[in-house]
């Protein structure tokens, strides 16, 4: 069954999955880690949190060029400048909250280029301008694909799948 909700807010019951799994949506939550209290939360004894997702490379400093950047990129893509972090401090978020056995891997080189060009091919436009219409896909789209691979480029931006257990209870 569907069920409509928010990810910091799961509609769901202490210890009801065995499974939670997060596909490039972490990064608009606000916040993800409170997503990943909920995660831990519902997840049962021994359940695993899986997410694919977005993290920065480098953590600019503030009132750099760079971190206007950074501030304007969460805005364009409705991602919480608290969610901009790199992958040590996101297996450090996971580990506070409880989960163990966590995993981060960096991915960005396998996903991001190939995303970026297979979004370029006409089809994919043209059957993307079905779905999104003509100027998300062929403005805000393209405006997003660019970012997203200009950012990558510079190793600034990369992409991550993430794994953490809940622990056997005690």
């Amino acid at each position: 069954a569907a069920h409509y909700g928010s990810a910091t807010e799961l509609p769901f019951a202490e210890n009801s999955f065995t499974h939670v799994f997060c596909i490039e949506g972490g990064v608009h939550f606000k916040t993800r880690q409170k997503f990943f209290k909920e995660a831990y939360r519902v997840l049962k004894p021994n359940g695993y949190l899986s997410i694919a997702d977005f993290l920065i490379v480098l953590v600019p400093k503030k009132f750099s060029i760079q971190y206007a950047f950074g501030w304007l990129c969460s805005k364009l893509w409705n991602a919480p400048i608290e969610n901009f972090v790199k992958c040590e401090e996101l297996k450090k978020q996971m580990e506070s909250i409880g989960f163990v056995d966590v995993v981060v891997k960096d991915i960005g080189k396998f996903c991001i280029p190939g995303y970026y060009n297979e979004s370029m091919r006409p089809e994919t436009l043209a059957q993307l301008s079905k779905i999104r219409g003509w100027f998300n896909t062929y403005v805000g789209g393209r405006v997003i694909d660019e970012l997203i691979l200009y950012v990558h480029k510079k190793n600034i931006l990369t992409e991550v799948i993430v794994a953490g257990r809940k622990p056997h209870s005690h």
